[in-house]
């Protein structure tokens, strides 16, 4: 159990879907904008992987004949793996490793931040700085 803090789940191309895209796969209302429907799928996309995540935990518990914890003891003892939605293009973009210009401006995202490769970048770092 105490090694699942360094476990993560990266998905990737998150700048890939179109807001209508988006919108319908998420039912969401027709005057949602795109950064919030973006988040609005990492956000549903991050819950799915967490209860897989618990169920296949769960599972394995079981196969050891071991207790089983509910869902929010998992979660309170920090057992939930990290879930990073990144968006390297739109990264790219707006970090200026690919020119706006010839390549178009950022898809999906307006901050840095929200891509999430800021973010995954700081766990893996920390994960080396564990050992």
């Amino acid at each position: 159990d105490g090694h699942m803090q360094g476990m993560a789940f990266v998905a990737t191309q998150t700048d890939e879907a179109t807001t209508s895209e988006l919108k319908r796969n998420l039912n969401c209302a027709d005057d949602v904008g795109r950064t919030e429907a973006g988040r609005e799928r990492n956000r549903a996309a991050r819950e799915k992987l967490h209860r897989q995540y618990f169920a296949g935990w769960q599972q394995l518990r079981t196969l050891a004949e071991e207790d089983r914890l509910d869902e929010e003891e998992f979660r309170r003892r920090g057992y939930l793996p990290s879930i990073f939605c990144t968006s390297s293009h739109d990264y790219q973009k707006l970090t200026r490793l690919l020119d706006p210009s010839e390549d178009g401006r950022a898809r999906l995202w307006e901050r840095l931040e929200d891509t999430e490769i800021p973010q995954l970048r700081a766990w893996v770092h920390a994960q080396g700085q564990r050992f």
